[in-house]
């Protein structure tokens, strides 16, 4: 599953155990406020001043180096990772 900047912060939180702290990391620390669930990658990434492209292309970075080509058919355990700055999950 690739990950777009029109996706919803709810349904990205779910597809991944890494997604949570990569968000939170890149300063998006409101993840459990039921307003943020239903806010777009892109929305959030406005409101926290957060380069929204970027921040696609190290998520689909990480998550295509985790699962290779396969498709993320539902919520994983993370493994550690490290990317740009430091993103352990």
């Amino acid at each position: 599953m690739q990950i777009s900047k029109d996706m919803l912060i709810g349904a990205l939180v779910q597809m991944d155990d890494c997604v949570a702290p990569i968000l939170m990391r890149a300063g998006m620390h409101c993840l459990g406020c039921p307003a943020s669930q239903a806010e777009s990658l892109e929305e959030a990434c406005m409101v926290h001043g957060i380069d929204c492209d970027v921040l696609v292309s190290q998520l689909n970075e990480i998550l295509a180096d985790k699962y290779g080509k396969q498709v993320i058919k539902r919520p994983v355990k993370c493994v550690l990772r490290t990317f740009h700055r430091p993103f352990a999950c």
